[in-house]
């Protein structure tokens, strides 16, 4: 995990009119780290940058995989942040038809560090799209449930 370089290592463009693939990402896909300053306890796991820009509005401690499929790569960067933020708890919050992409993530980050999965049935929308009054309404109802 580094957080600052003067280096162009990814970028990620989406569809303007929602033709396949929506997203395309070239380079070394990293995590999108928009803070360098994070201390968190709670360190939330986001699919892309979209979700990141909306979910900060509520809470600033939120990373992006920049898609459902991450490599060893981006995993080992997850694990070291947690380790340099000191970082008790991971929350994979995917979009609600990627669930299984979720859980596996969780099944290769939870023998190093506590992860959850928020599965948010109350609508088909992901952060991205969800105004703060929604995505502070999931986060109490998730910090409200048993896990």
């Amino acid at each position: 995990y580094k957080p600052l370089t003067d280096q162009l290592v990814c970028f990620q463009g989406r569809s303007i009119d929602d033709r396949e693939p929506r997203y395309r990402t070239e380079g070394q896909r990293s995590i999108y780290v928009p803070w360098v300053d994070l201390k968190p306890r709670r360190l939330y796991i986001v699919e892309g940058p979209f979700d990141v820009f909306s979910f900060t509005r509520v809470d600033p401690n939120v990373v992006a995989m920049l898609g459902i499929q991450p490599s060893e790569h981006q995993i080992n960067e997850l694990l070291e942040l947690g380790l340099e933020c000191d970082t008790k708890e991971l929350v994979v919050w995917f979009d609600t038809g990627a669930t299984e992409e979720a859980y596996a993530l969780q099944a290769k980050l939870q023998p190093h560090i506590r992860t959850h999965v928020l599965i948010h049935s109350g609508s088909n929308k992901d952060p991205g799209s969800m105004s703060q009054t929604e995505i502070q309404a999931v986060l109490t109802e998730f910090d409200g449930s048993e896990r």
